[in-house]
C-alpha cells in the first residue's frame, strides 16, 4: 500500500489511492526512532567444532569468516562435492592454510561466503546448518533467530525513518545490509521507501496497505474507500501525477485494448451486447454506424471504429470519473459492479481504479472550487447530465505498490506479489 502525497494528493498503494489536501500551516515531521547501530547492523557470530572455532559476520556482500578462524580437516568422501571443490579452491589460493594442529585448517585472510550455511560447512568439514550453528555470544542466539528478529526491527526502523527527512544516501546504503538476504523485504521496502523519499516530508503519512483509496488531510486519513485495481495482465501503473478534472455521468470511450481483448468476444457471445449496454459505434468521420455492419470475425475491423457508451447508471464508469494526467489512459472512477468491493482480492479492472463511495471523494476534491458538497455531488449523480468540472486546485496523486511493511503492533506484514514486481526486483518506476 502506501503513505503520502502533496499535502493533498492521491496515492494508489498495493494497490489503492490516497488523496491529500494541501494546507498552508506547516506540518512537523515525526522524529525518527533512535535505534543503536548494533541493533540494526550485524553482530559477530561464532561457531566451535572439533577443536576449532570461527567468527563471522553478515555483510552486504555475503557472510564473512574472519582471518584467524580455524576449520576442521574433512576426510575424503565425507564432504559434499560442491563444498569440497570450494574448500580445495580456498586451499589452492592459500586463503585456507595448515592450522595449529594436523586436524585443523586456518583462514589466512577474511573469506566471503554466499551464505552462513556454506561457511558452516567449510568450518565443520561436513554439510552443516549455518542458520542454527552460528551463534551470537554471549546470548547464544542462533543466526536464524537473529535474522528473524532483525528483519522486523530493521523494517520498522527504516519505515519510521523514511517519513522524516533522514532517508538520505548513507541510510539507503545500509538498508540492504540491515535486511540481509530477505529478498522480498529488500525489494518491497526499498520500493516503499523510495516512494516516500520522492515526497516532501509534510506530505508523508503512515498507514496500512490493501487495495484502497484514501483521502488524507494534514497527515491524517479522513476517509477510506475500498478499491478495485488492475488485473495481473492489465496492471494499474505506478506513477505520480495530478488530478485535474471531475466528470459527472461521463461517456465511456472503449479503449482499444478492451475492444481487442473483450468486446469482440462479447459480440460473438451476444450480437445484441452493444445495444443492451447502450454502446454506440462511430466511424472516423463521426457518423454513427450499426454494429451489425462491422466484421466481428477478428478485432481488425472493429479497431477502425470508436465505441462510446452513453451516460447512466449502467455506464462502465458509473456516475463519476476522476481524471489525472498520465500516458496510460487510466483514471479513478465509479462502477455499476459494486459487488466487487466485497471481494477479498480486487484485481479485476483493466488498469483503472474503481473506488467505493466515490461521491465522497468527488465532494472532497471539489471543495476548493467552492459551492460543492456531498449533497450537490449526489444531486449531479441523480441528474443524469454529463458535466465536466475542472479542479481549481489540481490534487497530486501517487500510485504505489507495497507488499511488505511493519504494522502498528510492530509485526512485519506481507502481501502476495500479485504483479511480480518483487520477483523481478523492480524498485524504481520512474
Amino acid at each position: 500500500m502506501d503513505t503520502f502525497v502533496d499535502n493533498a494528493a492521491l496515492v494508489l498503494p498495493i494497490l489503492g489511492c490516497d488523496l491529500f489536501r494541501r494546507r498552508q500551516r506547516p506540518q512537523a515531521a515525526p522524529q525518527a526512532d533512535r535505534v543503536a547501530g548494533d541493533e540494526v547492523g550485524s553482530p559477530i557470530f561464532t561457531f566451535a567444532t572439533g577443536g576449532g572455532s570461527a567468527t563471522g559476520q553478515e555483510t552486504d556482500v555475503g557472510f564473512v569468516i574472519f582471518a584467524g578462524s580455524t576449520a576442521r580437516q574433512a576426510a575424503s568422501g565425507t564432504f559434499p562435492a560442491g563444498y569440497a571443490a570450494l574448500r580445495d579452491k580456498l586451499i589452492a589460493s592459500e586463503q585456507l592454510v595448515q592450522g595449529p594442529s594436523p586436524e585443523l585448517l586456518a583462514f589466512a585472510s577474511d573469506v566471503t561466503f554466499s551464505s552462513p550455511s556454506a561457511a558452516a560447512s567449510i568450518v565443520s568439514g561436513r554439510s552443516a546448518s549455518g542458520p542454527l550453528e552460528w551463534k551470537i555470544q554471549p546470548q547464544g542466539l542462533c543466526y536464524r533467530d537473529w535474522r528473524a528478529a532483525n528483519l522486523q526491527l530493521a523494517i520498522g526502523y527504516y519505515q519510521r525513518l523514511a517519513v522524516t527527512d533522514a532517508w538520505e544516501a548513507p541510510t539507503r546504503s545500509t538498508f540492504k545490509l540491515a535486511l540481509g538476504k530477505e529478498g522480498k523485504a529488500v525489494t518491497a521496502l526499498s520500493r516503499y521507501l523510495m516512494a516516500l523519499q520522492d515526497m516532501p516530508a509534510a506530505e508523508r503519512v503512515s498507514r496500512t496497505f490493501d487495495e484502497e483509496t484514501d483521502t488524507v488531510e494534514s497527515g491524517a486519513v479522513l476517509t477510506r474507500h475500498t478499491a478495485v485495481v488492475g488485473k495481473v495482465d492489465r496492471q494499474t501503473p505506478i506513477l505520480s501525477s495530478k488530478v485535474h478534472q471531475v466528470k459527472f455521468n461521463p461517456y465511456w470511450t472503449v479503449p482499444e485494448s478492451i475492444i481487442e481483448k473483450d468486446l469482440v468476444r462479447y459480440m460473438h457471445e451476444d450480437p445484441d451486447y452493444l445495444t443492451k449496454f447502450r454502446i454506440r459505434v462511430f466511424d472516423g468521420k463521426g457518423n454513427e454506424v450499426a454494429p451489425a455492419s462491422l466484421d466481428w470475425s477478428s478485432a481488425a475491423d472493429p479497431l477502425r471504429y470508436t465505441f462510446r457508451q452513453d451516460p447512466g447508471g449502467d455506464n462502465s464508469l458509473g456516475r463519476c470519473k476522476i481524471d489525472f494526467y498520465n500516458p496510460h489512459d487510466v483514471y479513478l472512477h465509479d462502477t455499476p459492479a459494486k459487488q466487487l468491493f466485497g471481494q477479498n482480492d480486487r484485481f479485476y479492472s483493466s488498469g483503472c481504479v474503481r473506488a467505493q463511495n466515490i461521491e465522497v471523494i468527488a465532494a472532497w476534491l471539489l471543495a476548493d472550487n467552492g459551492g460543492w458538497d456531498l449533497s450537490s455531488v449526489q444531486a449531479m449523480f441523480a441528474a443524469d447530465e454529463n458535466v465536466n468540472v475542472p479542479l481549481t486546485f489540481q490534487m497530486p496523486i501517487h500510485t504505489t505498490y507495497v507488499t511488505a511493511w511493519v504494522t502498528q503492533l510492530g509485526t512485519v506484514s506481507f502481501r502476495d506479489d500479485i504483479y511480480g514486481h518483487d520477483a523481478a526486483g523492480r524498485v524504481d518506476f520512474s
